[in-house]
């Protein structure tokens, strides 16, 4: 998605508001398909101070995924703050600047890029989810299986045969 930036580059110095719908395909993270439920919004205000745009503002979307513990579909609001600067050219003092070409910078990779950064280790369907249970299957949000959780280390189970004799026997 292209912003012109063109009135803040003749209106130097002067914030300027902005909105865009950015659409953003799915894609993939740490194994797991992510997509957006609705197009991405991202709105704020641009700067431009000689040839560099400055935006901040903010960044909304809800991604769609499964969750890592009950595989049912998990979302996830993002409502992600930011403040990026846009270079004509590349700027050893500004590694992290985004370049741009005539009078407009590309938001994708910015916004897919922050939302990236501000995404939680795991998704879950609900921060209490109590996952499948790893012996039937049963969706433990739904009520208890009849399995048997008792703990087994599987280690040191040939222990259990071992017998030891009594300290006091010679």
């Amino acid at each position: 998605m292209l912003l012109s930036v063109q009135k803040a580059l003749q209106l130097q110095g002067e914030r300027l508001p902005f909105e865009a719908e950015v659409p953003l395909e799915p894609f993939e993270f740490c194994g797991d398909q992510l997509r957006f439920s609705s197009p991405v919004w991202v709105s704020g205000r641009m700067v431009g101070i000689e040839d560099r745009i400055e935006l901040e503002g903010e960044i909304k979307a809800e991604l769609l995924s499964t969750c890592v513990r009950c595989l049912k579909e998990a979302r996830l609001p993002l409502n992600i703050p930011f403040t990026e600067i846009y270079l004509r050219e590349e700027d050893p003092e500004e590694p992290d600047a985004f370049l741009y070409e005539a009078s407009a910078v590309d938001l994708d990779q910015m916004v897919l890029g922050n939302i990236v950064m501000n995404l939680p280790v795991q998704l879950l369907c609900k921060p209490d989810c109590k996952g499948l249970c790893p012996t039937c299957g049963k969706d433990l949000n739904l009520g208890p299986c009849d399995c048997d959780r008792s703990p087994v280390n599987e280690a040191f189970a040939a222990l259990r045969a071992l017998k030891l004799e009594d300290e006091d026997t010679p």
